[in-house]
């Protein structure tokens, strides 16, 4: 049984790139074929999960869908110059089937592959696409009062909200309620008893492959949002006692106790999933205060309540969205990573991110453009990753410090964030600069901090090794000058001794 986290890293993996990546001479590989330097290089890089993302059966009559769409194939065209029809395998959140797609594997492959990455002490996380399935999924037939059903006249005064099934029903397609509707998908209709039963029997056989689900749109499937979205087409007496998360995570987690939710999920609503059972929510707050806030704003953030904090999903980059280093641009992008490896929460990573990566790939393909790796994005995730790996910053207590100013003219403080994770006789320090302009900061450290005389600071990025006195740092402040958007990752002794630094020679001042 896999050793549970806290703080826990996280690696989403496209399945179908993955592979594509490894193929030589135009072979098809299976899960079965990744060989082991590649899970090796996963758990040396300090992951302790990867989500491998789109792993289920697609859908036939999606990717037709795909293949006549003239804007979907425009930004084939862009984000894979030259791609064949074969490239196309269909959007993975319009799942036809919770099996394997074929061109994979095997279940047994999938099994295997687990077991592989457990002996390296690494999770797997797969998807559920709890709102919607694809809209050509056997059940349209064989189980159509499973889906929101429609009418006629409901087909003809909502355009493109239902579909007319081979059989004749009008079903709808999948719907977030301030979008247009997903015509690759069709509608569960979650205040249905038997579908949340059929829904649930789905998610115990997935329980059997991994250990967890990344739940797609998860707030979809709340009572009130699930009502407000599709309130004209319900019957009133339908509306259930009990979320259908509480219900599912309750069934599940009964025969899997040890099994994990992680929760997409916006509007806000990620506390009230986790009041529900899941481990994990998505903090787009984080995201969205990285994007457009001060660091005023994201300190404020971080300084909620530890058990929130532990559940929180925090990112720079998914499939969903940019790059983050052709978002932010390269040193922004590097002191944001800085923020997201070392704050509290599960710290989620993109493949491709930690190699600077700034192509946008596209979830309808198969494989991507080829694209070289940033070496100077590429070193620093290294340094990052050695860091954030051990166990002060899993096991150990994180403490948000506050910052003052170095002269009372200088307001730059303002755009520093420091916090220190202490564990043990270890202590590991980050002070980030949140701005385009040079800062100066006098990091605050708590009476009583340190008991020796002297102090020894690390920075694991720059390789230099710093003196303190902890009576000046206690009564003033650590006083720390960053360039624009620069970062310090300090591991600190009260012994000029670390790991992998020969006899450094401590310096005064930086």
């Amino acid at each position: 049984m896999l050793k549970k986290t806290e703080h826990p890293h996280l690696l989403e993996i496209n399945a179908f790139f993955w592979l594509s990546r490894l193929e030589r001479g135009g072979e098809r590989l299976t899960l079965a074929a990744i060989p082991d330097r590649e899970i090796e290089a996963i758990a040396k890089c300090g992951f302790h999960y990867v989500w491998l993302m789109g792993v289920w059966k697609r859908s036939p009559a999606g990717i037709k869908l795909a293949l006549e769409n003239e804007p979907l194939k425009a930004e084939f065209d862009r984000c894979l110059p030259g791609w064949k029809k074969e490239d196309v395998t269909g959007s993975p959140y319009a799942v036809y089937g919770y099996e394997l797609d074929p061109r994979l594997g095997t279940r047994q492959d999938l099994v295997a592959l687990r077991q592989r990455l457990a002996k390296l002490g690494i999770g797997l996380f797969l998807d559920l696409v709890p709102n919607h399935l694809a809209f050509d999924h056997p059940w349209t037939e064989q189980e159509p009062a499973l889906f929101v059903n429609g009418t006629e006249a409901a087909f003809r005064d909502y355009p493109g909200l239902f579909y007319r099934t081979p059989s004749g029903r009008y079903l709808a397609h999948g719907k977030d309620p301030y979008f247009t509707a997903w015509n690759d998908t069709v509608q569960i209709n979650i205040f249905s008893w038997r579908a949340r039963a059929a829904l649930i029997a789905e998610m115990l056989k997935i329980a059997e492959l991994c250990d967890g689900i990344r739940c797609d749109m998860a707030m979809l499937l709340l009572t009130d949002v699930f009502e407000k979205n599709w309130r004209p087409f319900l019957d009133a007496a339908q509306r259930p006692k009990m979320e259908f998360w509480a219900e599912a995570i309750t069934a599940v987690k009964a025969k899997f106790p040890q099994f994990m939710f992680m929760a997409e999920v916006y509007w806000g609503l990620d506390r009230k999933l986790q009041e529900l059972g899941f481990e994990y929510t998505y903090d787009k707050t984080f995201y969205d205060r990285l994007k457009h806030d001060p660091a005023l704003s994201i300190r404020e953030h971080l300084g909620t309540e530890p058990e929130y904090q532990k559940k929180c999903v925090r990112f720079l980059e998914n499939h969903d969205e940019e790059r983050a280093a052709a978002l932010f641009g390269k040193k922004k992008s590097l002191a944001f990573a800085a923020i997201l490896a070392t704050a509290p929460g599960m710290r989620f990573f993109h493949e491709g991110q930690p190699e600077g990566r700034v192509k946008r790939t596209l979830i309808h393909l198969g494989r991507e453009a080829p694209e070289p790796a940033d070496p100077e994005i590429s070193e620093f995730y290294l340094k990052l990753f050695r860091f954030a790996k051990v166990e002060t910053l899993h096991a150990g207590q994180w403490l948000l410090l506050e910052g003052g100013p170095s002269s009372e003219a200088d307001a730059t403080f303002r755009n520093v964030l420091a916090w220190v994770w202490s564990h043990g006789d270890e202590k590991r320090m980050v002070v980030v600069n949140d701005s385009a302009q040079e800062s100066r900061v006098k990091v605050r450290v708590p009476k009583g901090f340190w008991e020796a005389e002297k102090i020894f600071l690390y920075d694991h990025l720059s390789r230099e090794v710093f003196e303190r006195s902890t009576y000046e740092v206690t009564r003033q402040g650590l006083d720390a000058a960053l360039g624009a958007w620069q970062c310090r990752l300090f591991e600190i002794r009260t012994q000029p001794i670390f790991w992998g630094v020969p006899n450094p020679e401590p310096k005064k001042s930086y």
